[in-house]
């Protein structure tokens, strides 16, 4: 999200051991943005978890999140939260 005022954002993540799933492993993760901005009535609360499977180390891998976001009105509240889950594969050549 966009926009003035200020944000905060934190990040965490841990690769578990080499060879979990066969050659494979797993790396859970956790995100969390929180913004105040001047537009918005309300401060923005937007995380995000999931866990991504290493399939060639950094090169393949496979990631399914979960996603918690605001919605907000054009008189700045929020009126609600939507969800989203995601699944993404990403190759490096």
């Amino acid at each position: 999200m966009y926009g003035t005022g200020t944000t905060y954002y934190v990040q965490a993540g841990y690769k578990l051991k080499d060879n979990l799933i066969g050659k494979t492993t797993l790396m859970p993760y956790a995100s969390l943005q929180h913004s105040d901005f001047e537009r918005l009535n309300q401060s923005v609360n937007f995380w995000d978890m999931g866990v991504t499977w290493l399939l060639s180390g950094q090169n393949s891998k496979v990631t399914v999140s979960y996603q918690n976001h605001p919605v907000y009105n054009n008189a700045g509240d929020k009126i609600t939260t939507k969800n989203a889950v995601l699944l993404q594969y990403q190759v490096s050549l």
